[in-house]
């Protein structure tokens, strides 16, 4: 069983007589292939990267973020790292299949306190994001367990070359580049936003870039400590607890330095989920560019520019549960479309703050719903005869209970209830079509927006128009869960990445070992009939999805299947549970 591809990303040629290119990631591995006949042109691995990186081969250095385990620390004697107060402890997302023993010589692996000086536990990041710049000679991509964020130059044979990696203190989740290509914006899961330029040394080499404005050192730290001292501490307990505060102040600045040019420039609250750049001077705005982030409290911010991103513009209200998505509409950037963990896709101005319209997505994946429910209700008789005899034997030892719970006035909930309750909506991708039709004679200009649902084997193209109005346009049904799209405009080309280990409309179950029709890609071509616009799939009759359907040289090992799951299903486990989780 082959590896899906977790992140596309499609990008022109500058040669308009040279084909466009496909940037695929599976696992840990990045390729470049062409879209026309599917030829590997280059690639790459995090594993292969960091190794070179750390034996002073690319052309720029920085040193990691070490968590606290900088070679101060580890110089430090024994007696000495006896007496301090122990480390936090952190969560290692390690299963006995990805246990390996070897060598601590690749700085690609992450270190398990388990294990002795000279082993560590292998574990490779995998890409979670992607990015190009403008000109298309430089690649932002970010990995998830080392946190790290890595540039790659994209030369004129497609050769992919590490030029910096940067670990961030938690995990990116989203990055996008400015739109003069000078500096990256990186969100991650604690809420913050950093801003990094796109080529940068090492902390205290090279000039500072200006698009950040940097008014100081970036990583002055200020010295932070108890206020408590000896003289207002008496008992054991507090003169213990208060030696081991002042020990952690004077280890916190090695600790917590980045070393390499950074701001911090937005702090949310919440666990962010997407980050946005609008173009500059959109539609009705006071000020020359904005940044717009969402976040798993139902809350889409509009702050201003890296300069002065301390300003809130303005919210987005309307959400009641977690934002999963956004995207900004490149042919009309005062539209924005967002969706998340309910059963609505959202259209705003985004500069007021306004929604413009709403869209149902269950009705568009009505089919799909109807036949989930009915597999998982009819999926094991088995085991709900084990669940109903349970059941009997609780209610006969607790009848007193049972009694005095069926008294009170709870109302039964409707079948509509049950069916939603049972098919939650995640919304686990956005994308930009592009313009379909610009205005004439009257007729507002038109583009489309594609709609990915976490588990559900469709994929949804959303029409929307300059004057605010979204409508279905046609929901494609393909052969497994959607993880990825690219869009080829030049030739009016979707293309799919396709989950080929769990079964289509399944986050859980695997397809069997002997399924033969293996698909990782579909394609899709958009057709013209007046007004009207129709995707009809062509992915037998294209190169591309052909020959990566068949292997296309890409051979990688079987994936590890937690693992491989918590990487590709990650939108629904942002739902909030309990009580916390009702809008308020």
């Amino acid at each position: 069983m082959r590896r899906p591809f977790q992140c596309l990303l499609a990008y022109p040629s500058d040669d308009p007589q040279r084909e466009s290119k496909l940037l695929a990631a599976a696992g840990s591995h990045l390729y470049v292939l062409n879209s026309t006949n599917g030829k590997i042109l280059s690639s790459w691995s995090t594993e292969r990267g960091s190794a070179k990186l750390s034996q002073g081969t690319s052309i720029l250095e920085s040193e990691p973020f070490d968590g606290g385990t900088s070679s101060k620390v580890a110089s430090t004697n024994q007696a000495e790292t006896e007496n301090l107060p122990p480390d936090k402890k952190r969560k290692l997302s390690i299963t006995t299949t990805d246990v390996e023993r070897t060598p601590a010589v690749d700085s690609g692996l992450r270190a398990d306190p388990r294990s002795t000086a000279s082993e560590v536990r292998k574990i490779y990041s995998a890409i979670v994001q992607l990015a190009i710049t403008k000109d298309k000679k430089s690649i932002v991509i970010a990995s998830d367990h080392d946190k790290c964020i890595r540039v790659l130059a994209l030369d004129g044979s497609h050769e992919l070359q590490l030029l910096s990696e940067r670990h961030m203190p938690k995990r990116p989740c989203a990055v996008v580049i400015s739109h003069d290509d000078t500096v990256i914006l990186s969100a991650d899961k604690f809420g913050d936003v950093y801003a990094l330029p796109l080529f940068s040394l090492p902390q205290g080499e090279g000039r500072v870039s200006p698009s950040l404005n940097h008014t100081g050192p970036t990583s002055a730290l200020r010295q932070l400590g108890p206020t408590a001292n000896e003289r207002t501490v008496h008992t054991l307990r507090n003169q213990q607890a208060l030696k081991n505060q002042l020990m952690t102040v004077d280890r916190r600045p090695e600790r917590e330095r980045l070393r390499f040019e950074h701001q911090l420039i937005i702090g949310h609250v919440s666990l962010l989920t997407d980050l946005a750049i609008a173009p500059p001077f959109p539609k009705g705005a006071s000020s020359g560019s904005y940044i717009i982030t969402a976040d798993r409290d139902e809350h889409i911010r509009v702050s201003r520019g890296i300069s002065q991103a301390h300003i809130i513009e303005s919210y987005c209200f309307g959400h009641t549960q977690f934002v999963s998505k956004i995207c900004l509409l490149s042919w009309d950037s005062d539209l924005l479309v967002s969706g998340g963990g309910e059963d609505t896709i959202f259209l705003w101005k985004w500069v007021s703050g306004n929604v413009v319209q709403r869209f149902d997505l269950r009705s568009a994946l009505r089919v799909h719903f109807e036949k989930r429910d009915s597999t998982a209700a009819s999926a094991s008789p088995l085991l709900e005869a084990i669940a109903a005899e349970s059941i009997r034997a609780i209610d006969e030892s607790n009848e007193g209970a049972v009694e005095a719970s069926q008294s009170t006035d709870r109302p039964t909930p409707s079948p509509q209830e049950k069916g939603n309750s049972q098919s939650p909506i995640a919304v686990s991708g956005l994308w930009d079509v592009g313009l379909i039709s610009d205005a004439q004679d009257g007729i507002y200009r038109r583009g489309q927006v594609a709609v990915a649902v976490e588990g559900i084997p469709a994929l949804i193209m959303l029409s929307v128009t300059s004057n605010g109005h979204i409508g279905l346009t046609q929901t494609l049904t393909l052969r497994g869960n959607p993880l990825d799209v690219a869009i080829l405009a030049e030739e009016t080309l979707i293309i799919v990445s396709i989950d080929n280990v769990h079964k289509p409309g399944s986050t859980c179950d695997l397809r069997a070992a002997s399924v033969s029709d293996e698909v990782r890609l579909q394609v899709f071509a958009m057709t013209r009939s007046g007004h009207a616009i129709v995707w009809e799939e062509r992915t037998e009759q294209t190169a591309l999805a052909k020959k990566v359907n068949e292997g296309g040289g890409i051979d990688l090992p079987d994936p590890d299947i937690p693992q491989l799951k918590e990487l590709l299903y990650s939108a629904e486990k942002l739902r909030k549970r309990g009580p916390e989780s009702r809008p308020q």
